[in-house]
Formats: C-alpha cells, sequence, structure tokens
C-alpha cells in the first residue's frame, strides 16, 4: 500500500501547490479553512501547508488522537486552529461541523473536500459492505460538506472570495453530474469550485 500512496500523495500535494499559484488564489492570509480528513496524509499537509501560508484552519477527520497531533502541529505557525472530530457519513455532524466554525470564525472561507477511503483486491471478492463504505464515504460525504459548505457561503455578500476544492476518487468522477451542478450554483452565488482528480 505504501509504495501505491506516496507517489500519490506527492502528485496531490504538487496538484496543490499549482492551484496555490496558478488556477485560484486558495491560499490567502487569515482566511478560514476547513480541511476534512485532516488527521493524516495528502489532509495533514494540506493542513500545515495552509497554516503555515498564514489561514486559520478547521481540521476534521474521525480520529481524534491523530486531529489533535495535527492541531498541535499547525498551532506551532501561530495561526488559529479547531479540529473537529468528524464522520463525513453522518449528516448531523458534517452540520455540527460547519456550525462550530462558523461560531468559532463567524464564516467560512474555504472548504478542501478531502476524506476519502479506498479498499483493494480483486473486484469478485470485494464485499458489497466494504463498496457501499468507499461510497458512503467519497460521494455522499463529499456531497453533504459541499452542501453544507454553500449553505453557510450562500448568504456572504463579499462575492468571488469563496472557494470549495473537491478531491475526486474514481467513484465520485462516476457522480460528476451532481458537482458539476455544484460547481455551477456555487458560481452564482460568487464561489469559486475546483476539482483535483486523484490517481486512486
Amino acid at each position: 500500500m505504501g509504495a501505491h500512496v506516496a507517489p500519490v500523495r506527492r502528485k496531490l500535494c504538487h496538484q496543490m501547490r499549482q492551484l496555490r499559484f496558478d488556477s485560484i488564489p486558495l491560499i490567502a492570509w487569515n482566511k478560514i479553512a476547513i480541511i476534512t480528513g485532516a488527521s493524516s496524509g495528502i489532509g495533514r499537509a494540506i493542513a500545515v501547508t495552509f497554516a503555515s501560508a498564514g489561514e486559520n484552519v478547521v481540521l476534521a477527520a474521525r480520529r481524534t488522537d491523530k486531529l489533535k497531533q495535527v492541531a498541535d502541529e499547525v498551532a506551532s505557525a501561530g495561526v488559529s486552529d479547531l479540529p473537529v472530530t468528524t464522520d463525513v457519513t453522518d449528516e448531523q455532524q458534517v452540520s455540527t461541523l460547519f456550525a462550530a466554525a462558523v461560531d468559532r470564525f463567524d464564516h467560512v472561507d474555504i472548504l478542501v473536500n478531502n476524506a476519502g477511503i479506498a479498499i483493494g483486491g480483486p473486484t469478485d471478492e470485494l464485499a458489497l459492505v466494504d463498496w457501499q463504505a468507499v461510497i458512503d464515504v467519497n460521494v455522499t460525504g463529499a456531497f453533504a460538506c459541499a452542501r453544507e459548505a454553500l449553505r453557510v457561503m450562500k448568504p456572504r455578500r463579499d462575492r468571488g472570495n469563496r472557494t470549495v476544492v473537491h478531491r475526486h476518487t474514481a467513484a465520485l468522477q462516476r457522480h460528476r453530474q451532481r458537482f458539476e451542478q455544484h460547481t455551477l450554483e456555487c458560481a452564482a452565488h460568487g464561489s469559486r469550485i475546483s476539482h483535483v482528480v486523484a490517481d486512486v
């Protein structure tokens, strides 16, 4: 697993850096960013990168202990952080995540929809419960977070200063039409959407 994940992680981090400088003004001083799947891997790397650029970060993941470690790392950069234990497959927990962010920081500027899982092995040996777990996190969880981000960002008047980044997996690609609609709806209210594709 490690031999396969490491190159993918490097590629995603490179893509995030490209977004930073080229595609959209993703990183800017004193913005408020929610990052899902922030307790390890790509999510942790994004959180640390954002913090080093002066962004305040809301860290979301299921593993509280790992989340606390990343929060301590982020805090050392001198920015504000808020770790919120969150399972993105739970609609209520997603709502609580965004409510906590707004309560602490008043608003949300950026959502990085990074949470995702992958289950390997031959297709004919893959249990349906495992397949459903992938869909629940990578598709339904991403949708729930994107929907909540739109609800929070939509009322704001400073159009053009909000961003949602979707880290796509193959499962999410299959539901692209719904996320393209989300892109158009966000654009109508001044939010930018970027799709980063992960080859996993």
